[in-house]
């Protein structure tokens, strides 16, 4: 049996080998500090960035998307008459344009996911829910 003084790590398996009259294997103790202290003086590179992920709903429209939407929103003539009033609970096709209440027009740039789908507004890329796939 271990004494109370030393340090053990116990997992499921080790506490049934316990249970049963064997005893855990101690863990390997952690390198010297003179080790730890040569890696926490090292300075991350000053090449380094940092690349901050904006989620898709919240980023801005890039020069791709905006020729993207003049290219299918500019180009249709009757813009009303054209476009389908986003619902969550329809399905939708790619290049399918469609008027959302608070974005506007914007076309269904691809399909994403079971239910999912990016749409370019003027303002950007929104990720919009759709029916799911049947």
């Amino acid at each position: 049996m271990a004494n109370l003084d030393d340090e053990i790590d116990l997992d499921a398996l080790d506490v049934t080998k316990a249970l049963l009259g064997d005893t855990p294997k101690k863990k390997p103790r952690a390198k010297s500090k003179k080790a730890k202290d040569s890696t926490a003086t090292k300075s991350p590179s000053k090449t380094a960035k940092v690349v901050i992920q904006v989620p898709l709903s919240m980023q801005e429209a890039s020069a791709d998307d905006l020729t993207l939407y003049n290219y299918h929103v500019g180009s249709v003539k009757n813009l009303k008459s054209t476009a389908v009033d986003y619902d969550a609970q329809k399905r939708y096709t790619v290049a399918q344009i469609i008027s959302h209440k608070i974005f506007g027009y914007g076309y269904v740039a691809a399909l994403s996911g079971h239910n999912k789908m990016e749409v370019v507004f003027k303002t950007g890329r929104k990720l919009l829910i759709t029916a799911p796939a049947a």
